[in-house]
């Protein structure tokens, strides 16, 4: 609505209309229609169902998930290596 009152005030000022034939005035309100039309377009919002779930980050708190500190460092499990590469290590 604000894009329409702007484009009339704005004719209004400057004498835009002044000299417009009936066919060059269809042609800017159709003009102005496809502007708008584009601006509806490029601002809608997707579907609830297509939207990106955004998964919460966990907190600075001192307290993590499995009830240790950050302080603290977790014993890292090594996983078991092949033969074939301890035999080149």
């Amino acid at each position: 609505m604000l894009i329409v009152f702007n484009i009339v005030c704005g004719g209004i000022y400057f004498d835009e209309f002044k000299h417009t034939s009936w066919r060059q005035f269809l042609l800017f309100c159709l003009g102005t229609v496809i502007v708008i039309a584009g601006v509806l377009v490029l601002t809608e919002r997707p579907p609830l169902h297509d939207q990106v779930a955004y998964q919460q980050l966990p907190q600075d708190d001192a307290s993590q998930p499995n009830g240790t500190s950050p302080d603290e460092e977790q014993p890292q499990s090594q996983p078991a290596r092949s033969a074939a590469v301890a035999s080149t290590a």
